[in-house]
């Protein structure tokens, strides 16, 4: 008898320890939360919407990561650099983030202005708005990162990998409007990035 009693306790002793460790976590829960942290990644069109909506609190600039689905470069920076928590907080509370398949074939009315999809080169073809916005001394790749302002006027194009650090210090160049008075060397010399 003792020995069925002692048996029936065991599922309940282990329900009661894994909810208080559920609930009292161990310290590292944080750091979870922290690792999974996310992009909040809006379509091209949402963005200019909110830009143009009346509240200014949500009038951010606009970062667009320019990809496609056979650039294993881009799916690095996917794995690293846009999953750096920092940059993740950075990106979320200062812009709205965009990631723009560069072949895709969908039209597309950003601003008063319709983009389609334009055939043609090695891959197929080249949707507009990525050759509006994307291409970097008449070639484009990818991945290729670019920064509007608020109206929508490109203030950058990145081609190519970035680290979190390089996208950090992009991010906070353009994010703080240093852009306006200060040249980017010059940025980089007094700007020391927190990223990792």
């Amino acid at each position: 008898m003792l020995k069925s009693i002692r048996y029936s306790l065991l599922p309940a002793l282990l329900i009661v320890l894994l909810a208080s460790f559920t609930l009292t976590g161990n310290g590292e829960g944080d750091k979870e939360d922290e690792q999974t942290a996310e992009i909040e990644w809006i379509s091209i069109e949402e963005a200019f919407e909110l830009n143009n909506g009346k509240k200014k609190k949500h009038h951010k600039k606009i970062i667009i990561d320019f990809y496609t689905d056979w650039c294993g470069w881009c799916k690095r920076m996917d794995k690293t650099t846009f999953s750096n928590p920092q940059v993740v907080e950075y990106i979320n509370e200062n812009y709205h983030a965009v990631k723009f398949d560069a072949e895709q074939r969908d039209e597309l009315t950003v601003n008063g202005n319709t983009y389609g999809f334009r055939p043609g080169g090695r891959r197929g073809g080249t949707h507009e708005l990525a050759l509006a916005l994307a291409v970097d001394n008449g070639r484009i790749g990818y991945p290729t990162l670019a920064i509007l302002d608020e109206e929508g006027a490109k203030l950058l194009t990145a081609p190519g990998y970035k680290t979190a650090q390089q996208l950090d210090v992009l991010l906070n160049y353009y994010g703080s409007d240093h852009h306006k008075d200060l040249d980017l060397e010059a940025f980089k010399r007094v700007y020391s990035s927190p990223v990792k």
